[in-house]
């Protein structure tokens, strides 16, 4: 029931964000472990660290000029459906991402360990 509930969730999650997201806007770069945007010729961007299939995202940056437009929203978001599709976990350990996404897409809490979940060797 668990696995499905997951994948039906996420999969939900996946749709919505397909159908919202203006495509080609946020870049992936995961050479540099993070997704970026830019705007008015300056870059916004999500920092992450990948370890397996986890991803710790552990930085937010939106330039001033850009902050309260949604910027760091469709950066999230476009993280989050990388995570999904690829059934990745997240660690939130950006405030921004904990504190202020989370709380409003419960759709992916079920992507979300903590820290101390994702380091732990498994038996």
């Amino acid at each position: 029931f668990g696995f499905f509930f997951f994948f039906f969730s996420c999969r939900r999650g996946c749709e919505e964000l397909s159908s919202t997201m203006t495509h080609g806007q946020v870049k992936h770069r995961p050479d540099l472990e993070k997704f970026t945007l830019t705007v008015e010729g300056q870059e916004a961007f999500l920092c992450y660290r990948k370890q397996g299939t986890v991803l710790d995202l552990w930085h937010t940056y939106t330039p001033e000029n850009a902050r309260g437009q949604g910027v760091a929203q469709l950066l999230a978001d476009a993280a989050f459906k990388l995570a999904c599709e690829q059934s990745w976990k997240i660690v939130p350990s950006c405030s921004y991402i904990s504190d202020r996404y989370l709380p409003t897409h419960p759709e992916y809490h079920d992507l979300v360990v903590n820290h101390h979940e994702s380091t732990t060797p498994t038996p």
